[in-house]
């Protein structure tokens, strides 16, 4: 999927401004509660823009890595993180990573951009050891519209992003795996104009298990299930078994009544 972005420089400018810290501020604080980043833990952040989420997990001592896909952002991402993070050229369809190779992986906002988020679900699953994390713009929040909600985030206006509900992303999760218990939260519930003001009462609402933020983190454990398949030769072919044959006491019966005659 195309989608234009807020030029990264003109972002990162709102970003420094004393709103643009606030609502960052609050969303921080929901991935940390979520993710639960450790120090020396590996994190993977796929499509990582201009960096600024991997600059957050760096706070807490992780590894980093990360991907983009476009030369562009990937750019941009090293010129923040300089050699601090694995910073590679991918999309989150194919992840040029072996499976169970992170601690966490996070995508936020990709599902929306992705050309197949139901693939991009499970890659970022296939390359976790631990943990997956994801955040998604909330079509439901009456924080704000739709079209305000792309500018927070640094997308166009004009964007055509695929807004998907936390239910939405709950059945991609039980098609990609065993459903896993799901921790979530929001956050930025107040109209971004209201923040200089209130901010204190953002503070006071409580994110766990609160739908009515712009902004909704879910996190799951990843979970492996190994399944033996019997005859595989039979299952792949088709072959239609024989009746069985007799069993070996049976068998010795017999041997022994025909001995007896």
């Amino acid at each position: 999927m195309t989608v234009e972005y807020i030029p990264a420089a003109s972002y990162d400018r709102w970003l420094a401004t004393e709103k643009g810290r606030l609502i960052f501020s609050r969303i921080q604080h929901l991935l940390f509660e979520l993710a639960v980043p450790v120090a020396n833990e590996s994190v993977l952040n796929v499509e990582c823009r201009n960096g600024l989420y991997l600059q957050m997990f760096r706070q807490s001592g992780c590894a980093l890595s990360g991907t983009a896909s476009t030369r562009t952002w990937l750019d941009i991402a090293r010129s923040r993180l300089g050699q601090t993070a694995d910073l590679r050229l991918a999309e989150p369809e194919d992840l040029p990573f072996s499976d169970n190779e992170f601690d966490v992986v996070s995508l936020i906002c990709v599902l929306e951009t992705a050309n197949n988020p139901q693939k991009a679900l499970a890659e970022a699953i296939r390359v976790s050891r631990n943990r997956v994390v994801v955040g998604l713009l909330n079509p439901c929040s009456p924080a704000m519209t739709r079209r305000r909600l792309k500018k927070i985030f640094g997308f166009s206006p004009s964007a055509p992003l695929r807004f998907l509900r936390r239910s939405d992303l709950e059945i991609m999760i039980g098609k990609a795996m065993s459903r896993p218990p799901i921790s979530w939260g929001s956050a930025v519930f107040l109209p971004d104009m209201f923040y200089s003001a209130f901010s204190e009462l953002e503070e006071i609402l409580p994110q766990k298990n609160n739908p009515l933020g712009a902004f909704v983190c879910v996190s799951f454990p990843v979970t492996y299930t190994y399944r033996t398949v019997q005859n595989p030769l039979l299952n792949v072919f088709d072959v239609k078994r024989r009746s069985a044959p007799a069993a070996a006491p049976d068998a010795v019966r017999g041997m022994l009544r025909r001995n007896e005659k």
